[in-house]
This record gives structure tokens, sequence and C-alpha cells, in this order.
């Protein structure tokens, strides 16, 4: 079963079923980060040597990429330039 999606452009930006695209991504930001830290416990619980290395530094990749999503996706409030 596919997930479809549809996407509205409009001239403030895309929205998706009702999120615009800065919200969702940064909810998808959000759902990464738990990701990144399950890769990262279960390789330290169930893996040794090499292979624990390996999926602990993809969890913390994972972990770097929901962090930037969230990042990338806050607005940054600025004032006056008066």
């Amino acid at each position: 079963m596919a997930l479809l999606a549809s996407v509205t452009l409009t001239p403030r930006g895309a929205f998706v079923h009702g999120l615009s695209a800065l919200s969702g991504m940064k909810l998808l930001g959000f759902l990464i980060l738990p990701a990144g830290w399950g890769i990262v416990v279960t390789a330290v619980a169930l893996l040794t040597g090499a292979p624990q290395i390996a999926f602990v530094l993809a969890g913390l990749g994972v972990e770097a990429l929901g962090l930037a999503l969230v990042i990338r996706a806050h607005p940054v409030q600025r004032g006056d330039q008066n």
C-alpha cells in the first residue's frame, strides 16, 4: 500500500495535507531524531566490534539529519531594519 500525498503550491509556499512545507519538515525532523537514537541504542546492545561502530556512526548521522531538518524548518524572527 503506497502513501499518497497531495501537494498544493501557493504564493506563500507548498502545503501538504493542511501543513505548510516547513511544518511538515519540522515534524519529519522530530520523527527522525528518535529513529537515530534507536539505531544507536540497538547497535550498542546487540553488536560488537566494527559493525557496532558502523551502526553507531550511522545512527548519529540519522540524528544529525533530523536535527538539521528541525533547525532548517525553524523560522528566524527578524526585526525591523530601519
